[in-house]
């Protein structure tokens, strides 16, 4: 009979410390994770950082193209008007070409 309480016993303690491992370790791995606090400039001149569990750079908003795209004429277009037609503000991210000098 003894032996049956320190086998049962026994296996209750394993159990014990496998649910204890498997709670502390596997199970909140995921949600105590923290990304990096690193940002990605948009081609809009936006920035955005990283989320979700992966920690992947979230989407960069959609332009909204009200502009003419001048990127490649030779001239870097940085001033620019706000009005419909005119040429889209160009930077050395989104027209290297034009903006490297």
């Amino acid at each position: 009979m003894k032996k049956i309480l320190l086998i049962i016993l026994a296996i209750l303690v394993v159990l014990i410390i496998v649910s204890w491992i498997w709670y502390a370790v596997i199970d909140h791995k995921a949600e105590n994770k923290v990304c990096t606090m690193e940002m990605k400039q948009c081609p809009d001149s936006s920035y955005v950082g990283r989320t979700g569990p992966n920690c992947k750079f979230a989407e960069c908003p959609e332009l909204l193209r009200n502009c003419v795209d001048k990127c490649g004429d030779g001239t870097c277009q940085e001033i620019v008007c706000s009005a419909v037609g005119c040429p889209c503000a160009e930077t050395k991210i989104t027209c290297p070409q034009d903006c490297e000098q």
